[in-house]
């Protein structure tokens, strides 16, 4: 509250809160004693009612947005390597990614498969290389491209959006994209079309003669299957 008073001079905002009329109560609520009569100041009032109010719902907001199970993945911040049973908790999170495919091995051409036991175990190994007070980032640069168990929780955590702002805004451009006479497209080009208009920066990004020969390739294969 200091701050957000000392914010609202700086700003030439008036912070002063108007002093309420103190409303006579009966005897039978103050135990027939004026004196024990609760006596609540503007600033105190506003507190109880509408800032103690703004913080539970924010609390119950983060407790529906963030579920229980993201707090082990605090512990792939080599600030919380050294915690107690922080190797416990990694390989309870990998175990959530067991059998997930994660790349394919080059000499074989088999699928590899997500390891919680290889995942903790490079885990383990990577407090040799990697400082406390690492950013997430650079922790998943610095990791070797052969530990690709752990570097794949890695990108599970740093993909995992923080705000629903993104998915808000998709399906605001919903509305613009499927039209009424764009009712009958099929999901392929409805999901390129959101794209587009979603991430127009990617977009404006690319170059159109690699466009046009893209396109041009793919249309002179098609025309050879036909054919």
């Amino acid at each position: 509250m200091n701050n957000t008073t000392t914010m609202a001079k700086h700003l030439n905002v008036y912070s002063e809160l108007p002093e309420e009329r103190q409303r006579k109560l009966p005897r039978r609520l103050i135990n027939g004693n004026p004196a024990n009569a609760a006596i609540v100041s503007p600033m105190e009032r506003m507190k109880i009612s509408f800032y103690f109010g703004i913080i539970d719902r924010l609390i119950v907001e983060l407790d529906d947005r963030f579920p229980p199970e993201l707090t082990d993945f605090a512990f792939l911040e080599p600030n919380n390597f050294g915690a107690r049973d922080a190797e416990l908790l990694v390989r309870k999170l990998a175990c959530r990614y067991n059998m997930f495919t994660i790349g394919v091995d080059k000499h074989t051409g088999r699928d590899v498969m997500f390891d919680a036991n290889t995942a903790a175990s490079q885990w383990r190994l990577a407090h040799q290389f990697i400082t406390p007070g690492s950013k997430l980032l650079d922790v998943y640069k610095a990791l070797p491209k052969t530990y690709i168990h752990i570097r794949f929780l890695y990108k599970v955590l740093l993909t995992l959006p923080v705000t629903t702002a993104s998915v808000e805004r998709s399906f605001s451009k919903l509305a613009l994209v499927k039209s009424k006479l764009r009712s009958t497209m099929n999901q392929d080009r409805l999901e390129a079309l959101l794209l587009s208009a979603v991430e127009k920066d990617l977009l404006l990004g690319l170059n159109d003669a690699n466009l046009a020969a893209t396109f041009a390739t793919k249309l002179i294969v098609e025309c050879c299957c036909v054919e």
